[in-house]
């Protein structure tokens, strides 16, 4: 299951991140403010999605502290969930 999150987590902040770095230029006032609210919907879904990102990491220590047979996998993955997001 953990891994299932994290390949869960893991697609979707790379669609998040194609959608932020798309490389339309916008060149009317327009064209800003649309690119605006979009970048703000993402932002704001991003903050939504905090919790599940808290939760799988949790996860994830506690099958590492409970030697679970995957730990060394597991505690690879837990140190670098920031990946998903490094600049937040």
């Amino acid at each position: 299951m953990f891994f299932w999150q994290i390949r869960s987590l893991q697609t979707w902040a790379d669609q998040v991140e194609a959608e932020m770095n798309q490389d339309e230029v916008v060149r009317d006032v327009t064209s800003v403010t649309s690119r605006l609210q979009l970048h703000q919907q993402l932002k704001a879904e991003i903050d939504a999605r905090d919790d599940t990102f808290t939760t799988v990491a949790e996860n994830g220590q506690l099958m590492i502290d409970a030697g679970h047979f995957a730990a060394s996998d597991v505690r690879f993955v837990v140190p670098n969930s920031s990946v998903f997001f490094p600049n937040r």
